[in-house]
């Protein structure tokens, strides 16, 4: 027989030819070929509609809407149950028609509310199929965010396209929870780079064996002309938080490594399951380093202002794809300037997209909960963007410790700028405006002792409670400037909240003395903190 000969037709088991032919021959990989098409489900479906579910009212196939912009559709099976609420019913039968289910049937549930005046709590969507593989995740999404309820069956039919029986779908659990990195980081130093190779080899072959959680590690050099330190090479490690929705798991495995502590333990010392994970991974795998210092999100920015970060290198299913975290991103997770960091935030958004827009304005509420002004005015200077510049670009970017004695510390004695600072800017296609946050010195004040201004015991810990205290005892304000206009010529005007909440812009010719200007007219009350806090090992 010639090849062309070779296949003529397919044939049931009861010996009768296939009737979709076209449909048998190009069958996706997987799926069986059948003798029905999906207008036979559909309307064997629409007679047995007690299959689904008791009490659904048959009213109609192929159902048409039309929308007022010119798209077009028809609801396979639109029903009614006992409750009067309207069904839309989607029948597909192959993995690669599922595909486009969801789309539909939201496109057709969302037509019936605003085409034909319906509540969104009227509209009910069922999804049914012979096939789920490809169709689950996105059924699982769909129904758990939807603004309706959803319902997915499997369907069993018979060779001819019968509808048999139907079992419901469970949605899959979702984790909902983005990627982030935790917050007990750990840095590991070494002089010797074959050292640091030999430690890097031995972590990746014991992270390898360890496929539920994410890590990442930075290869840090310290830059030549920085500081000296005694250890200029390390290996930042940091991994990925455990969820809620692996937790469970996370705990049987540490069991199963003999890593995990008891209740006790974990109280007394306040373990977290991460901070437990990756310090056991460091001691178990014997690694040769000269130093291991806990790192936080706020300790890795400071050092990669003095560090160069040579590589990162990454195990984990979330992590391990570039395409979807690329180098910079994973750092920026691990120092937190998206919203976990506690001193520096730093966001790029726009009103024009809506759910990310209403995240950075929560994120940024959050992180300027303590710093006065800066937090209701900004506030309500971003939801008024929202309104007048929809189209807008914002960038922000803040550094605050909330925490007047170490911000004085850190830039007198060693230089390191976490001087409160806001920068905001606003583009669209007419023009540009920046917004500069300061904490501003009234130019006079100075206690007459280190005590008077801190108290007794001026411990770091007690900054998140007293600093508001220590600002006012200072003479020092959170302020923000506006800058508009011809960049040659800015204007420039303070913004306040009104008593209504409204924003109030008031001209002003320069912006008023900082920290750095305080340093300079009170040395030798800067130099009380410098020794004080040397003294508590600050």
């Amino acid at each position: 027989m010639p090849p062309n000969e070779l296949i003529r037709f397919l044939i049931n088991n009861d010996g009768s030819r296939v009737k979709n032919f076209a449909w048998a021959m190009a069958c996706p990989s997987g799926e069986s070929a059948v003798s029905y098409n999906e207008s036979d489900v559909r309307d064997s479906l629409s007679r047995k509609l007690d299959v689904l579910e008791k009490g659904l009212q048959f009213v109609g196939t192929e159902v048409p809407l039309r929308n007022s912009d010119g798209s077009y559709g028809r609801i396979d099976i639109l029903a009614r149950d006992p409750f009067g609420f309207r069904v839309v019913i989607e029948v597909k039968r192959s993995n690669q028609a599922a595909r486009q289910a969801i789309h539909e049937l939201f496109k057709y549930a969302s037509l019936l509310v605003s085409q034909q005046g319906l509540n969104q709590e009227d509209v009910r969507c069922i999804i049914v199929s012979t096939e789920w593989h490809e169709l689950k995740t996105p059924f699982s999404t769909f129904a758990r965010t939807a603004p309706f309820s959803v319902q997915g069956y499997k369907l069993e039919v018979s060779q001819s396209g019968e509808a048999l029986s139907a079992s419901a779908i469970e949605p899959l659990p979702l984790n909902t929870e983005p990627l982030r990195l935790h917050r007990e980081q750990d840095l590991l130093l070494f002089t010797d780079p074959s050292a640091r190779t030999m430690a890097l080899d031995a972590l990746s072959t014991s992270i390898s064996n360890l496929p539920l959680w994410d890590f990442i590690c930075l290869e840090l050099d310290h830059r030549k002309g920085e500081r000296k330190v005694i250890y200029p090479l390390g290996l930042y490690l940091a991994m990925g938080e455990i969820s809620k929705s692996e937790e469970q798991a996370s705990l049987e495995e540490l069991r199963r490594l003999g890593w995990d502590l008891s209740l006790e333990e974990r109280m007394t010392d306040g373990w977290t399951n991460e901070g437990i994970i990756t310090s056991k991974l460091i001691m178990s795998t014997g690694l040769e380093y000269e130093d291991w210092e806990r790192g936080t999100p706020e300790k890795l920015l400071t050092i990669l202002q003095m560090w160069e970060c040579k590589a990162v290198y990454r195990w984990g299913n979330r992590v391990a794809d570039e395409k979807i975290f690329t180098d910079g991103e994973l750092i920026k997770l691990a120092t937190g300037t998206g919203g976990m960091n506690r001193f520096y935030f730093h966001g790029l958004a726009s009103p024009r997209h809506r759910q990310a827009w209403e995240k950075t304005l929560a994120d940024v509420a959050r992180f300027l909960r303590k710093s006065g002004t800066w937090g209701t005015v900004i506030t309500a200077y971003l939801m008024a963007i929202g309104q007048d510049k929809p189209n807008a670009s914002v960038s922000i970017s803040i550094v605050d410790t909330d925490n007047l004695l170490s911000t004085i510390h850190d830039l007198a004695k060693v230089n390191v700028n976490n001087e409160p600072r806001l920068e905001l800017v606003v583009s669209n296609a007419k023009d540009t405006t920046m917004v500069l946050g300061k904490l501003c010195w009234d130019g006079a004040t100075c206690p007459a002792s280190m005590e008077q201004g801190f108290g007794a015991t001026p411990f770091y810990f007690s900054a998140f409670q007293e600093n508001a205290n220590w600002l006012t005892r200072h003479g020092f304000q959170y302020k923000l400037f506006e800058y508009s206009g011809e960049a040659a010529m800015p204007v420039c005007q303070e913004v306040k909240l009104g008593l209504a909440g409204e924003l109030i812009r008031r001209p002003c010719k320069e912006v008023t003395p900082g920290v750095s200007d305080f340093i300079a007219a009170n040395r030798d009350y800067v130099q009380d903190i410098i020794n004080s806090l040397n003294v508590h090992e600050l």
